[in-house]
């Protein structure tokens, strides 16, 4: 990936969204949100899970992304295409390169200008 990214003007360090496992849960009321955030995601180039809901219980304040111990910059790689923001948390239940979007009703859209 690295020398990839040289070649999409990226710089050697930056994760490639098409590196990121990446899954969208509603976690809130608007039906079809996940649905709607994964197209977006999807259009940035992320490798997209099957999106889901957050059980009613469990739905956060805040947008949340949550990502595999050790690997910050994969969901610092996701945050930065929510545009409300997003706290993020590290999740020892995710895989290597797995990330989740728990949406929150403070997630205005996502950015899918500078894809990469």
């Amino acid at each position: 990936a690295p020398v990839l990214n040289i070649f999409r003007g990226l710089d050697p360090g930056d994760i490639s969204p098409d590196l990121v496992g990446l899954t969208v849960l509603n976690g809130t009321d608007e039906d079809g949100l996940a649905n709607d955030a994964s197209g977006a995601f999807a259009a940035v180039g992320f490798d997209l899970r099957e999106p889901g809901n957050v059980p009613v219980e469990e739905r956060p304040e805040r947008t949340v992304v949550r990502h595999a111990p050790d690997e910050e910059d994969y969901g610092l790689r996701v945050v930065r295409h929510i545009t409300g923001g997003a706290e993020l948390e590290e999740d020892p239940a995710l895989e290597e390169h797995e990330v989740e979007v728990l949406l929150s009703h403070d997630a205005v859209s996502v950015k899918i200008a500078g894809k990469r």
